[in-house]
Formats: C-alpha cells, sequence, structure tokens
C-alpha cells in the first residue's frame, strides 16, 4: 500500500533555513508540492487565517468557531518562534502556487504526551474535496519523516468526523483505538515511518 505519492505525482521542493546544523531544531519550512506552497506560519499569514477559526463548519469536531478576539490571540501564539524542544510545534499555511490564495494550515504538535507528535489539519471549506488536504499533508508527512527526526505521527479527531477520518486513512494512517476526551469519543490514528518508507 502506498502511502504517499510517487514524486512523479508530486514533486517535493524543499527548501529549509535553520539556526542550526541539527534538522530538528529547524525554525522556517517552505515546501513545495504540484499545486500547493506551504511554509512555516509567520505574522503575515495572521489575518488570511482570521476566517479558518472563526468558521463553525471547520471546528464543529474543534469546539466550535472562535470570536475574532481568541482567533487573533491563537494566531498569534502560532506565529511565534518554535521552541528548541525534542518535538517542537510547527505550524504550515498552505496556499494555492498560482494565486497564493490561503487554504488553511497544517501543524505537527506534540501530543498530549510530549513523546508523541500529533499531525492535524485546518482547511476553509471552499476548498474541501479539491484534494489540497491530502497533497500538502503529503509533503508535510514525508518532510517530518526524512527531515525533523521524527518516527511516528499521531492524528487525533472525533469519531463522528467522517471526512478527516477519510483523509487519515487515505495518508496511510492506521486506526489504534478509541478514547473518550472532550466529552466526545475519539479515533486515535498512527502512521509509522517504517510503513511509509515500505509502501
Amino acid at each position: 500500500m502506498r502511502i504517499l505519492p510517487s514524486s512523479e505525482s508530486i514533486a517535493v521542493k524543499i527548501r529549509a533555513r535553520s539556526s542550526r546544523v541539527n534538522t530538528i531544531c529547524e525554525t522556517h519550512i517552505v515546501l513545495e508540492s504540484r499545486h500547493c506552497s506551504i511554509e512555516s506560519f509567520s505574522e503575515k499569514d495572521i489575518d488570511a487565517a482570521m476566517e479558518l477559526l472563526a468558521d463553525s463548519d471547520v471546528r464543529k469536531y474543534l469546539g466550535g468557531g472562535l470570536s475574532e478576539s481568541q482567533a487573533r490571540i491563537r494566531l498569534q501564539q502560532m506565529a511565534q518562534p518554535i521552541n528548541h524542544s525534542i518535538f517542537p510545534s510547527r505550524f504550515l499555511t498552505v496556499r494555492k502556487r498560482e494565486t497564493a490564495d490561503f487554504l488553511g494550515i497544517v501543524s505537527i504538535c506534540p501530543w498530549h504526551s510530549p513523546w508523541f507528535s500529533e499531525y492535524s489539519f485546518e482547511f476553509l471549506p471552499a476548498h474541501w474535496g479539491s484534494g489540497y488536504a491530502f497533497e500538502a499533508s503529503c509533503a508535510v508527512i514525508s518532510h517530518a519523516f526524512t527531515h525533523l527526526g521524527i518516527s511516528s505521527l499521531l492524528a487525533e479527531t472525533q469519531t463522528a468526523n467522517v471526512r478527516s477520518r477519510t483523509l487519515l486513512t487515505r495518508l496511510g494512517f492506521k486506526l489504534e483505538r478509541k478514547l473518550c476526551r472532550f466529552g466526545a469519543e475519539q479515533s486515535l490514528y498512527v502512521l509509522l515511518q517504517q510503513a511509509q518508507e515500505s509502501a
């Protein structure tokens, strides 16, 4: 089973700028796929991302849309330089390559246990079903395994969130278990680097 597309179907060009030789401490990420440009989230992205965090459909399974002040505070926190822990939080902006239109945000952050990294994604509803989330996720996951010192990724979503669960399965994540958190049943998925390499 192929977890990530072949290099022929999605060309990932990686330019990484780091303040240290150790790529685990990489501070700025720039990726390109066929239709998407993906770059570390920064203050210049805050205004474009406000709609994303306020959208009730996007955040239906995340506690609902945020107020303008809540969204701005959250986005300002996301734009701060990463800390140099073993698995620091990384938020990435996804835009259309041709038009630079804002599409969404993907992230790799410590899970509820700091020894595990969690992959997540949020895209504007206008772009759902267009393949952007899958394409961008493939590029980011490949980069995480190849350059960030990450050997496995977790993804947790409400079991009721069929759209997200379908995408995770398509990306190669396997359902590990179900648990109750935040007052709802959650599905926990895992993707191992070894599985990606053997696909």
